[in-house]
């Protein structure tokens, strides 16, 4: 390349690769040259040279294209040692003309190159940092499914990535950054495990179809929807997974699964509560269910056939009933029929007072006939 193009550069992250029409990944690429010298830890006699080399440096690039500015980059390296000596190197890379200082931020944020770039191979990283890199990586992954459970899930990856950047610091040794990272892999491994299934004792199950109660945990700080399910240990026994259930956020949850029964016996059953994608959360509990599912009948024939004779009770004593009545209003037909009879018997008022023994009148027709 006949010149010195931009510091930030776009690369394609599956592959490496520059690209050159806007898309990609966000890169900064050093000044190779500048870099190396801020890094040299350079002796007092060899003081000047460095300044002028980099002072060098910068006027050949700014001759490159003078009309055009462009921003460059250097970082030193992680071993430099800071002191006096480095300082006036980078006075010197600043004092002149052509030359301002900007911002990190700044240079973030200034326009990409279109010049395509040597792809630069693996870097060389202790194991432990490696292995720090990558169990965080991990962790990152494994939590993705819980938190695209929740109704916010960058609030999910916020609780635990300000730990990422500290894990990975330059002033940390690679066993210290190891450590670190298996403080934020632990928090992500507790956010995962706090969605349980709280214990069970055993269930007895006398229908053929029922709502199967499971009460579940969660101790996060977000709701979250989980799909639960039972696998029993036994075909007899059927479960419908009940899905997209909201578990309240620091607090138990019960949750009705639909299951149906064949026949009677005693099975173990597991509680399976995963993700709407499947990830699973918990399938550590079991419980033993006891199914009675031909009890249901029997109770119920029982029952039919208790109401049964009480209805034929009933029938049975409204009859006898009905008959008392009838004989009670027979025998009051024939009481009154006797009264009447007597009734008729008897003599009249005016027969009575023509009777011989009436004083009154005899008494007057023998006075007449005195006179």
């Amino acid at each position: 390349m006949p010149f010195t193009s931009y510091a930030r550069v776009n690369v394609n992250p599956a592959t490496g690769e520059t690209t050159t029409d806007g898309t990609g990944a966000h890169t900064l690429a050093q000044q190779g040259d500048i870099a190396s010298i801020l890094s040299w830890n350079s002796s007092g006699g060899d003081q000047l040279d460095a300044e002028q080399a980099l002072t060098a440096i910068t006027a050949i690039i700014a001759r490159e294209r003078p009309s055009s500015s462009r921003t460059l980059f250097a970082a030193a390296d992680r071993t430099t040692t800071i002191n006096e000596r480095l300082s006036h190197r980078l006075a010197a890379l600043y004092s002149p003309r052509w030359v301002n200082a900007t911002s990190f931020s700044d240079i973030a944020a200034s326009e990409s190159t279109d010049v395509e770039r040597t792809t630069v191979g693996p870097g060389v990283l202790p194991d432990d940092t490696w292995t720090a890199i990558n169990s965080m990586a991990s962790s990152l992954t494994s939590l993705t499914p819980l938190a695209n459970a929740t109704d916010d899930p960058d609030a999910v990856f916020d609780s635990v990535t300000p730990a990422i950047l500290p894990a990975l610091s330059v002033t940390s040794t690679p066993s210290e950054q190891l450590d670190a990272a298996t403080v934020m892999t632990s928090q992500v491994a507790t956010m995962l495990s706090s969605v349980t299934v709280e214990p069970s004792s055993a269930v007895n199950l006398i229908n053929k179809s029922a709502k199967f109660p499971v009460l579940i945990r969660n101790n996060l700080d977000w709701p979250v929807r989980v799909d639960v399910t039972l696998i029993p240990d036994d075909p007899r026994l059927r479960a419908t997974p009940a899905l997209s259930q909201e578990l309240a956020a620091r607090g138990a949850t019960t949750v009705e699964v639909p299951v149906g029964a064949i026949g009677s016996g005693d099975i173990e059953v597991t509680y399976k509560v995963t993700t709407s994608d499947g990830y699973v959360l918990d399938d550590s509990r079991t419980v033993t269910v006891r199914m009675r599912a031909g009890w249901e009948d029997a109770i119920t024939a029982v029952i039919a056939s208790f109401f049964g004779l009480l209805f034929l009770a009933g029938i049975t004593r409204s009859l006898r009933s009905r008959t008392a009545r009838k004989k009670q209003a027979s025998h009051a037909n024939e009481a009154s029929a006797s009264q009447t009879d007597a009734t008729d018997e008897a003599p009249r008022p005016d027969e009575a007072s023509d009777a011989p023994h009436d004083t009154t009148d005899h008494e007057t027709d023998t006075t007449k006939e005195t006179l």
